[in-house]
């Protein structure tokens, strides 16, 4: 967004992406002067906050002090979202009191510019708006008045709209993409270890706070704020890593000092409900993940706003000097560049930092990245890689998924998946003329690689943890459709909380079994099945999917059954992408521990005879227990195949039956100069039922000459565990520069 605002505002303004125009305000780089450009605004509206809430607030007789002191610890920690929000409940709560048209005109301003800026400041902002008109309406019921408050509201809107883009209609067309960009927001979920307890009563200590008080003036600041809390709490909760969620505890700091300095209440009294509802929602905040990443901050603290402000010239250089290092990383070979040329090309899903590191000539895809959990922002994705529309070459970068594959995305979604329609249309219209290990240089083809047209199997239901043979593919490509249906309870949950997690489990040839997480809107528009490749650039044999099935954290509020239905489509050209390959890759070793009589357990472990997945004997782990391990000296590993070998592909896999919660399946090289600790965890499932785990990692000769491979379950759960069938399978690999 920072190089599109200063190389090209013609077509940033026309992009449909939840980063908006102004997004640079939020999030900026040293491009141009977007720097100055956001410490400017950062520090205008910071201080235009400072003004309007200490007069705000003694207005309404709270002590000088106070106010000063809350708007100063405010104006200091809260990052621009958070002062624009505020921004426009203060002027919301000054219309309602004074009836003054500025105040409105200010309030719909400041939050049409946070829409401008990202599509969750605006959406939150414009709840303050409605929430404030529609009370102002109800309260003075004036006809007049009503229709002039809509009125301006459509001016100023249509005014800034304008200017910003060009087009009235534009003005208006942006609240539309951003509600539709957000319908779908809550099935992109994440799901830590909640203390409901604790959250309850955060929750519980915010609602009751109206019925204890009874104060007019509280319940008015409490109505025109409900709205907003609620937003905040979806986004935090949809999105539930560490910084999403610190989003919620920040705006209950704004939510309770706008009840302290509106309304009449002792000032204590509400303090002790903040205390319960933030040290509440604190304390949960411990299940998540961290999750940060280097970015320009101008918003962390009174130092880094005094550095950026006093010392500006060091501070832009050195966050020029990451932003070169970063994408100094990017720079493609002369080979690459030669073929590309200055022919047009976009970049799938996200890495588009390859456009500035390399200077290519960048067709601008109107999402501008991947929006997979919504069929809306696919379908516009989908139209920018058609056939007809479509920039002349694909760069696809590729992530590694957890099994050491190439196709993987965020959250364990596999790349296909994540973006399907997407994914169809460039696997349809793109070749493979270059790949290396971090992207596939695709170019435009002649003609299709497969047809549109279709044969389709009968449709059926399927039961959650049911497995189902895959449609013969008899050399065609296979796609998997489906609905979940949630029953009332579900829909309920799905609106006050989120989405429950869904995964889509592959049965391969060979028995291993590979998990990946669905979003259910993105198996109604199908998910990819075969031909399946994980190793582009590679030799590794091809394999099948033969069976799958679909399991969820929680079958609670949704039906017990999925209805699918398989399409098979005719491939034109035989120099598709997944077109099958033999592969040269052999499997070299195959470990085996079934843990019947005799085997060895190791000295802390339990053999269990009364239960077994395969045979008559298991074992049995306790909590913080870990399991039999094979333990292989690497040395003795490489010397044993032949020494041009430079990779070995190790396959690990293993079944368990019991609680799976913080079940680890690990491998790990000890006393090596490279040594790791690779575990692949499990996901929470009903007992009562045989699980299964599988983890892969490649060892490089050069990097894995000497040490110690170890390969065992770790049990870092509260219960006991039962496990089968720990198995380890080594193969060679060898990888390919190019094609």
């Amino acid at each position: 967004m920072n190089y599109l605002f200063v190389h090209d505002y013609h077509t940033l303004k026309d992009l449909t992406f939840p980063i908006g125009v102004f997004g640079f305000l939020k999030i900026p780089t040293t491009e141009g002067n977007n720097f100055l450009l956001s410490l400017l605004f950062y520090s205008a509206i910071k201080l235009f906050f400072l003004y309007r809430f200490i007069r705000f607030s003694q207005s309404n007789g709270r002590s000088n002090f106070l106010s000063v002191f809350i708007a100063m610890i405010a104006a200091i920690f809260l990052k621009i979202d958070f002062l624009i929000v505020a921004i426009c409940a203060l002027q919301g709560l000054i219309l309602i009191d004074r009836k003054r048209w500025i105040d409105l005109v200010l309030m719909v301003a400041i939050a049409y510019i946070g829409l401008t800026i990202k599509s969750s400041i605006g959406i939150i902002s414009f709840s303050v708006v409605a929430t404030a008109c529609l009370y102002f309406i109800y309260r003075y019921r004036s006809v007049k008045k009503s229709v002039l408050l809509i009125a301006v509201t459509v001016v100023v809107i249509a005014i800034l709209g304008s200017l910003i883009y060009g087009s009235t209609q534009r003005a208006f067309i942006i609240f539309y993409e951003a509600f539709k960009m957000s319908s779908d927001y809550s099935a992109a979920t994440l799901h830590p270890d909640n203390d409901w307890n604790a959250l309850s009563i955060c929750i519980l200590s915010i609602l009751i706070s109206p019925f204890l008080f009874r104060s007019n003036r509280y319940n008015t600041a409490f109505i025109i704020l409900l709205p907003a809390l609620f937003l905040m709490w979806k986004h935090a909760m949809s999105r539930q890593e560490f910084g999403h969620a610190l989003f919620f505890f920040q705006f209950l700091f704004i939510f309770w000092a706008f009840m302290i300095c509106y309304s009449k209440v002792r000032v204590s009294s509400i303090l002790f409900l903040a205390f319960i509802s933030i040290f509440f929602f604190r304390s949960n905040l411990k299940q998540m993940d961290s999750w940060s990443k280097e970015k320009i901050e101008i918003t962390k603290g009174p130092n880094s706003f005094v550095k950026s402000v006093l010392d500006y010239s060091s501070y832009v250089a050195f966050y020029d000097s990451i932003s070169k290092s970063k994408i100094q990383k990017l720079e493609l070979d002369d080979e690459v560049l030669k073929l590309i040329g200055n022919r047009s090309i976009d970049i799938f899903p996200w890495q588009l930092a390859y456009i500035p590191a390399n200077n290519l000539n960048w067709r601008v895809r109107q999402n501008l990245q991947g929006g997979g959990y919504s069929k809306w922002l696919d379908q516009i994705s989908a139209n920018s890689f058609s056939y007809e529309s479509g920039p002349d070459f694909v760069l696809l970068n590729l992530s590694k998924d957890k099994y050491e594959g190439y196709f993987g995305a965020i959250d364990n979604i596999h790349l296909f998946h994540y973006s399907p329609l997407s994914a169809f249309e460039i696997l349809k219209n793109y070749e493979v003329i270059y790949s290396s290990e971090y992207f596939l240089l695709m170019e435009k083809r002649k003609i299709a690689s497969y047809s549109e047209e279709y044969t389709s199997s009968d449709k059926k239901e399927v039961q959650w943890n049911e497995w189902v043979k895959v449609m013969e593919d008899e050399g065609q490509i296979v796609k998997i459709y489906g609905d979940v249906k949630l029953n009332a309870i579900g829909k309920v949950k799905q609106f006050l909380y989120k989405s429950d997690q869904y995964f889509i489990e592959l049965m391969m040839e060979n028995g291993s079994i590979l998990e990946f997480r669905i979003d259910p809107s993105e198996l109604k528009r199908g998910l990819w099945l075969n031909p399946f490749d994980r190793f582009p650039q590679d030799d590794r044999f091809q394999e099948e999917i033969k069976m799958l099935r679909f399991t969820t954290m929680n079958s609670f509020g949704k039906n017990d059954r999925v209805s699918i239905q398989f399409k098979k489509y005719a491939i034109i050209d035989s120099d598709f992408l997944f077109s099958a390959k033999d592969g040269n890759s052999k499997v070299q070793k195959e470990y085996l521990n079934n843990f019947e009589e005799g085997t060895y357990l190791g000295k802390l472990n339990r053999s269990r005879t009364d239960i077994a997945f395969e045979g008559n004997g298991a074992q049995q782990l306790d909590p913080k227990d870990y399991s039999y391990t094979f333990r292989i000296e690497l040395d003795t590993l490489f010397d044993r195949y032949d020494s041009s070998m430079s990779h070995l592909f190790l396959e690990t896999e293993v079944r368990t039956f019991g609680s799976t919660d913080r079940v680890n399946l690990v491998i790990a090289v000890k006393n090596s100069r490279s040594e790791f600790w690779k575990p692949v965890k499990s996901h929470k499932r009903a007992n009562g039922q045989w699980n299964y785990l599988y983890n892969t990692k490649i060892l490089d000769r050069n990097d894995y000459r000497f040490g110690v491979l170890e390969i065992y379950v770790l049990n870092n759960g509260q219960n006991e565990l039962i496990i089968d069938n720990l198995k380890l399978r080594i193969s060679d690999v060898e990888f390919k520069n190019n094609r």
